[in-house]
């Protein structure tokens, strides 16, 4: 069902690729940004995100000036394209709560489908505002200049052991990155990319990361078709992906996490009769508890409905554990937390999320930590800290073809923009 084949990648001509590599657009705040561009003049953070002018216009803007410096950077050699088509075989290392992890991919581009055909398969709701910015951007830069993040699974160990043998050899490049290390190894041996194509041909795939992405790419054909006739082969009907198995140990998933203001008195008593109604409740007083995030992680274990909530309107901790009659009656996907949380307890109160996001009323994060300090510092009225989703919870939801809420899962670490860039044309 996966088509899953090499390509000619773009690939940076340099001595210290980590100073070019950045990550994906979405994580990056405007601090990182500033930094990034200072790093170096060829950053791949001023294509992934430019800064905006003030004198910004249709023709002249974030996006068209991405377009122009990657055809500059190309016309320069400062990025070359392979002779040849290729998949590329990626190894990263990186710290995981203090312990040294290890994770294995392929770099390939792979064939846009349709939901609806059940080969690529998402986990996230989307929303409006992201599409339109990386529509803007793959228009002018006709390129994937960052890979999405896809889970398949290798039932026979086949690939994983095509890729331990590449990797017994020096890599074609490596850096330095993100407290860690990437190496790659190109692999242009046709039978070796033909065996992989083969492999997975009867696969699905998981979006882990980088949905706003793939439906950008989508859009992307209708624009593309639109301008002149095109054949399924055209290089705009794939994308870049970097395919990881399920079962790889560096595949981390960690949680994002739900911080709400604004709430009224009214709401907040709501909140709290509804969460009773579906939730064992343990309270702590937070003056009396330090390191309350702590505490709920502790508890939570590796249960996944237990969550924790941080609520400075009544000074407690609470540990909510969902009640066993509850649980009797709850799909796959009401068992991820932040499926229940969101239709059971958050939107009776506030309404639709997006509108609740857009006012300021609800944020998320991935940081435990930020959020016990938003609320503690009372910036932020409550803080939902919720259990990281299991991947045979997540491929239970998946393989049925049903969706998370939006910010449902955090895969870490990011995969970095500039590595391999695929271009469309």
């Amino acid at each position: 069902m996966a088509d899953v084949q090499p390509f000619k990648g773009l690939r940076y001509q340099t001595k210290d690729l980590g100073k070019e590599l950045c990550p994906p657009y979405d994580v990056i705040s405007s601090e990182e940004q500033a930094t990034l561009h200072q790093l170096s003049p060829n950053n791949a953070i001023r294509l992934e995100l430019g800064v905006l002018d003030a004198a910004d216009s249709i023709t002249n803007n974030r996006y068209t000036r991405a377009g122009k410096l990657l055809a500059d950077w190309i016309n320069n050699g400062i990025l070359t394209r392979e002779n040849q088509p290729t998949i590329y075989a990626v190894r990263e290392t990186f710290m995981h709560d203090g312990v040294a992890k290890t994770r294995k991919s392929i770099f390939a581009r792979v064939r846009l489908e349709e939901f609806s055909k059940g080969v690529i398969l998402p986990h996230e709701e989307t929303s409006a505002g992201p599409k339109k910015d990386r529509l803007g951007l793959i228009k002018e830069t006709n390129s994937n200049l960052s890979p999405i993040m896809g889970i398949y699974r290798d039932s026979t160990g086949t690939i994983n052991d095509l890729l331990s043998q590449a990797m017994s050899h020096d890599p074609s490049d490596s850096a330095n990155y993100n407290e860690g290390t990437i190496e790659l190894w190109a692999i242009n041996d046709t039978s070796s990319n033909a065996y992989i194509t083969k492999s997975l041909k009867d696969s699905q795939i998981y979006l882990a990361d980088g949905h706003h992405r793939y439906e950008t790419s989508l859009e992307y054909i209708e624009y593309q078709n639109k301008k002149s006739s095109s054949s399924k082969d055209d290089p705009f009907n794939f994308i870049l992906m970097c395919l990881i198995e399920i079962d790889d140990p560096g595949l981390i998933v960690l949680p994002y996490h739900r911080i709400i203001k604004n709430l009224s008195d009214i709401q907040f008593e709501a909140m709290m009769n509804l969460i009773k109604d579906n939730f064992h409740t343990q309270e702590f007083d937070l003056s009396q508890t330090p390191n309350p995030v702590q505490v709920i992680e502790r508890l939570q274990g590796k249960k996944q409905t237990c969550l924790g909530l941080i609520a400075n309107q009544t000074n407690k901790l609470y540990v909510l554990n969902l009640s066993n009659a509850i649980k009797c009656q709850t799909s796959p996907l009401e068992q991820c937390m932040t499926q229940f949380l969101s239709k059971k307890i958050i939107e009776p109160i506030i309404g639709s999320q997006q509108k609740a996001v857009e006012s300021e009323m609800l944020t998320y994060t991935h940081d435990s930590t930020e959020l016990e300090t938003l609320v503690l510092s009372q910036k932020w009225q409550s803080g939902f800290v919720l259990p990281p989703l299991s991947l045979d919870l997540f491929e239970a939801v998946v393989s049925n073809g049903q969706r998370l809420p939006i910010k449902s899962t955090y895969f870490s670490p990011k995969l970095p923009t500039g590595l391999v860039i695929n271009q469309l044309i």
